[in-house]
């Protein structure tokens, strides 16, 4: 028999125990995407308004921040297995009782799809995963922009939540169709790239919330 679950398993379990989820966000930010976006790097070969390495560039942070994204999820995921079995059991057809529960959940599912991402967290939430992270960004707006990590002047995530979603669907087209996309705009390309900050630090604060039950379901107003 193939042995690559048990190799998934073992790369799961490195992510988990050796990344040091917001050491890895501020680096990015810090070393890769500000030093792009705000023309530190010259690109000598650039002539006559050619932008073929500046989209190729950015192409790059974002496959580089859907993957950042991807692990902090992960991390997340299993805080919260921990925190709501039973409701962890339920994103299983087939548990395995005689393995760990959230290393079963982690291999079964993508977090870099959009579906699977809102429908692990809404399940381990009790609520509507994207309806939080809006509600969420919209409570922090006073404060977000002062966030070392933040992008400066870019929107917060409540007001521009669909580039969340097209930050997804981007790296997916960049990584499994080979597709290609210009985009002149800094201030789109900050909005996008700023989505996984905040999703960041809105799904980590999670954590310190009881989890959401019915009674408290009427305190997250859809709005948007």
């Amino acid at each position: 028999m193939p042995r690559e679950p048990r190799d998934l398993v073992a790369r799961q379990k490195d992510i988990l125990r050796s990344t040091d989820y917001w050491l890895t966000t501020r680096r990015f930010f810090q070393s890769e995407v500000k030093p792009i976006l705000e023309g530190q790097i010259k690109l000598q070969d650039l002539r006559s308004g050619n932008h073929q390495l500046h989209d190729i560039l950015f192409e790059y942070l974002v496959v580089r921040a859907v993957t950042i994204l991807e692990m902090q999820l992960k991390y997340y995921c299993n805080i919260f297995v921990k925190k709501v079995p039973d409701r962890a059991e339920t994103l299983l057809k087939n548990r395995n009782k005689t393995k760990d529960l959230s290393l079963q959940i982690l291999s079964t599912y993508s977090f870099s799809t959009l579906r699977d991402i809102h429908h692990v967290f809404s399940t381990l939430l009790g609520k509507d995963y994207f309806q939080v992270l809006r509600h969420r960004s919209e409570e922090n707006k006073s404060s977000v922009g002062y966030e070392p990590d933040h992008i400066f002047r870019a929107s917060p995530l409540f007001k521009k939540f669909g580039m969340f979603k097209l930050l997804i669907t981007l790296r997916n087209s960049f990584v499994h169709e080979n597709k290609h996309i210009s985009i002149r705009s800094k201030t789109v390309k900050k909005n996008l790239l700023n989505t996984i900050y905040e999703v960041n630090l809105i799904t980590s604060s999670e954590g310190d919330y009881q989890p959401y039950d019915a009674g408290s379901f009427s305190r997250i107003i859809p709005r948007y």
